[in-house]
């Protein structure tokens, strides 16, 4: 910060230490999961990640060429890991993308989960994350980490928390205005 970055945003990351007893959670009764994207087409899932991020900060769309080039070209990803929340009329409302860190694959990770708008407050994200705890535990994780935006719009950090998450570290992202050209960088700290 003293060479002129200024912090921008905080980031927590969170870790659940006993990952092994946390109780899984049902969906609420009209959902069914499906497991890995490939139950939906890739215009379908890009099209529910980006309704469902929206509203966070620094959001991207994902666009269809990127999400191809996440589950092709990674050879540690595993379409197991990850599940899609689908209503009973077909509409895709909810997604957790999760995978098996270090090469003892003891650490998993939540890289993203998410609910569409008119889906939340019903219990999907509780439902989802136990849900995808229990995945990775049955692929031979003992720990599960995940990142979380210290001004989710959403409250996540309160529902990791409830399901046994602490927090561990921080990140923060930095900003730096210099001749007029704003850089950005996302680094961690302890």
């Amino acid at each position: 910060e003293n060479s002129g970055f200024l912090a921008i945003r905080y980031y927590r990351i969170m870790l659940l230490r006993d990952a092994v007893n946390v109780s899984v959670v049902p969906l609420p009764v009209g959902h069914v999961y499906i497991h890995g994207p490939g139950g939906l087409g890739a215009n379908e899932y890009v099209a529910m990640f980006n309704e469902t991020w929206i509203d966070h900060y620094g959001f991207i769309p994902l666009t269809v060429e990127n999400f191809l080039h996440d589950i092709n070209d990674d050879p540690e990803y595993n379409p197991s890991l990850d599940i899609v929340i689908s209503r009973n009329d077909g509409r895709f409302v909810g997604f957790a993308f999760c995978r098996l860190e270090g090469s003892d694959a003891t650490l998993g990770e939540v890289m993203a989960i998410g609910t569409r708008r008119g889906s939340r407050g019903i219990g999907l994200g509780r439902a989802m994350l136990t849900h995808s705890v229990r995945q990775l535990v049955e692929f031979g994780a003992t720990q599960v980490e995940l990142t979380v935006d210290s001004e989710n719009p959403t409250g996540a950090e309160r529902l990791y928390e409830s399901v046994g998450f602490d927090v561990t570290s921080m990140k923060r992202r930095y900003q730096l205005s210099q001749d007029g050209v704003i850089r950005l960088a996302t680094l961690a700290a302890c």
